[in-house]
């Protein structure tokens, strides 16, 4: 009796300690699974990196515009592109360049920075990105915000723009791209190249999120007659903007806001609401200049 007392209780012991072990493992299992679904987890959350490019175009891609372009010169050694003349041209566009931009589809264009010398302090230089739709009635216009101009006052020599910073969508399919400069400085000042900066993730500041405050001033730039620049699409209804011409602008600027006209002459602003699309256009004589900002103070 005792001996099968003994044996039942052997069985028991072992059966409890196979459970136990059994229940140990599981356990163990469900804790090393664990970590596995949440690091998936995570990495299924994290958005792929933003990765930058950089392009660079050099002063001797730049062709002249125009047939009667004023005799220039390429500098080889210093890389630029320069006036061999002693007199300027203020109207047409005899002294316009313009280089061909190729950019893969879809990126973000990011930002743009200009490299030359400026040392005529009669003279500036004013340089840009043009986007031009293809076939039909071809229109082009400057990149929203990419102009830049050094100030007559400027002749400081050697020049860097600084990055001046973009949020456009290429789209190669309805767009080309081109790069325009105007020398109107002499004493062998000259651009000497342009560096562009892409992105493959981004979105366009021009298209917000409702209810998303968007960056308050950016300036713009018209550098001669019939020149536009886009300054907003997308824009909700309910923002409002003021849009302003410097003092020290040549010529008139005409508003497009939506499918409305405004006139605004130098030195003054005017406040827009209830539009979603912006741009200025230089409606002065060849060879005017007129400048500004565009601000958005609310949604």
């Amino acid at each position: 009796m005792v001996r099968r007392q003994l044996i039942l209780a052997a069985v028991l012991s072992s059966c409890l300690t196979m459970l136990l072990i059994g229940g140990t493992l599981l356990l163990f299992s469900g804790a090393l699974a664990a970590p596995g679904v949440e690091s998936s987890y995570v990495n299924l959350a994290q958005s792929p990196p933003v990765q930058k490019n950089y392009i660079s175009v050099s002063s001797m891609a730049f062709q002249p515009f125009s047939q009667r372009t004023l005799p220039y010169r390429r500098g080889f050694d210093e890389q630029i592109l320069a006036l061999d003349s002693a007199t300027r041209e203020a109207d047409g566009q005899n002294n316009w360049f313009t280089a061909p931009l190729y950019l893969p589809d879809n990126v973000i264009l990011t930002g743009l920075t200009f490299f030359g010398r400026d040392t005529d302090p009669t003279g500036w230089l004013e340089i840009a990105l043009w986007r031009c739709t293809h076939g039909g009635d071809v229109s082009c216009i400057n990149v929203p915000l990419s102009s830049y101009r050094t100030d007559e006052a400027f002749a400081g020599g050697s020049f860097d723009s600084g990055k001046i910073p973009l949020n456009e969508v290429v789209n190669n399919q309805l767009y080309s791209y081109t790069l325009a400069t105007r020398i109107m400085a002499l004493n062998g000042s000259g651009l000497r190249s342009v560096l562009v900066e892409t992105s493959n993730s981004g979105s366009p500041l021009t298209t917000p999120v409702p209810g998303t405050p968007l960056p308050g001033r950016a300036s713009w730039t018209l550098d001669n007659r019939n020149v536009t620049t886009q300054l907003a699409t997308g824009l909700p209804t309910s923002a409002v903007v003021q849009i302003c011409s410097n003092s020290n602008s040549s010529a008139n600027v005409e508003v497009q806001y939506g499918s409305n006209l405004s006139t605004l002459t130098p030195g003054n602003c005017a406040r827009f609401s209830g539009y979603s699309t912006y741009s200025v256009k230089n409606v002065g004589v060849y060879g005017s200049f007129a400048s500004g900002t565009f601000e958005v103070f609310g949604n």
